[in-house]
């Protein structure tokens, strides 16, 4: 399968412009990546993952655990140029794959600090235009000057320390220049060489990465080789981006919580999304994945039984329950899980329907009931 069918998310922002990026590789390309982007994304399941911008300072970064969680979902992940090179650098062992020049240094220690990538940029509607310039661009061509001879080794050194003292907010040529010991001539005439010749090993590091994509014929899944640890901490980042996603506050939980118990419906739906956890959770466990095929079973299934025999249905009873196309795919998924644990439990599926009915007080009338039909049908067959 060649990449341009496969479904990758990319995580782009101030590193490489949108139209630039799209045609190196048709993606799915979203903003830079904040915490909990990267789990949501997992919940789609897609071939592959690719995280080039992240958020940083102003909001939770990526968390490693997201990752993680991705990776042992049997799902690719890359990493390059920015965000994606240092948590590449941190995650290499349990699989992420790193890409370009900005991770090998990370990957060595020649980088080892975070905000080395880091820029400030424009909003999504100015397509995250960088503001200030990359430490690790400016060093890249603060060396090209020292080799074109514009600059000596002792000014090239003077201005390393003058970008790498300059917070990123402010971090652009004119500052760290007019901050070095260069006289103001010399400044002149190497922002003037900068404008020609300044580069963006970031850039080319994207680039780099998307064109390997491109060229891979399919991307196959991985196989992890650690076992990921559910814990408290995830459980709870997992409920904040479920909630953020519905766009449900926790105060708002809280009451549709009361209402389905004022309402007396709380029991029901509680076994029900029990059974749905369940199902999910032995499905991680046993590391099964839904491939393309088990999807397309399951959504036809779920099609028959909701009545929607067309794909316009599908789209209008989405859009009418205020549904995304990612809340679909969590639908027919859970579907196909819990179909999956009621195969494999058919043998003890009869003895819980029966410890259910026990539990209801509903079984002794059952039973009674049942066995009067079968007196009855016995009495109308005798001669």
């Amino acid at each position: 399968m060649k990449s341009n069918d496969l479904h990758i998310v990319v995580f782009l922002g101030p590193t490489l412009e949108r139209g630039a990026a799209n045609a190196l590789l048709l993606a799915d390309y979203r903003g830079p990546a904040s915490r909990g982007d990267i789990y949501l994304a997992t919940k789609e399941e897609p071939d592959a993952i690719v995280l080039i911008d992240g958020v940083f300072e102003n909001e939770a970064s990526v968390f490693h655990k997201e990752i993680l969680w991705a990776l042992s979902n049997k799902i690719p992940v890359f990493g390059a140029a920015s965000m994606g090179a240092l948590r590449a650098a941190e995650l290499t062992a349990f699989g992420m794959v790193g890409f370009g020049e900005v991770f090998h240094q990370y990957e060595d220690g020649t980088l080892d600090r975070d905000d080395a990538v880091a820029v400030l940029h424009g909003p999504s509607e100015l397509g995250y235009h960088p503001l200030t310039s990359s430490l690790v661009d400016m060093w890249a061509t603060f060396y090209n000057a020292e080799k074109a001879r514009v600059i000596g080794v002792t000014e090239m050194e003077d201005l390393l320390s003058a970008s790498a003292k300059t917070n990123y907010r402010m971090r652009t040529y004119d500052v760290a220049v007019g901050a070095s010991s260069l006289s103001y001539a010399h400044q002149k005439q190497l922002l003037s060489w900068i404008r020609s010749n300044m580069v963006s090993i970031k850039a080319q590091d994207a680039v780099g990465l998307l064109r390997h994509l491109a060229r891979m014929d399919g991307i196959p899944p991985i196989e992890p080789t650690f076992r990921f640890e559910w814990t408290i901490f995830w459980d709870r980042l997992t409920r904040e981006c479920d909630l953020a996603a519905l766009g449900i506050s926790n105060l708002e939980l809280t009451g549709i919580l009361s209402f389905l118990v004022e309402t007396h419906r709380y029991e029901d739906i509680e076994r029900e999304a029990i059974a749905i956890i369940l199902a999910d959770r032995e499905a991680f466990s046993c590391g099964s994945r839904v491939e393309a095929s088990d999807f397309n079973e399951a959504a036809l299934a779920f099609r028959r039984k909701s009545g929607l025999t067309r794909a316009s249905d599908v789209q209008r009873w989405i859009d009418s329950l205020g549904l995304t196309h990612s809340d679909y795919v969590s639908l027919i998924t859970n579907d196909f899980h819990l179909a999956a644990a009621k195969s494999r439990y058919a043998p003890l599926l009869s003895w819980g329907i029966l410890s259910a009915l026990l539990r209801k007080g509903e079984l002794s009338l059952i039973v009674e009931q049942v066995r009067r039909q079968f007196n009855s049908v016995q009495q109308d067959g005798d001669p």
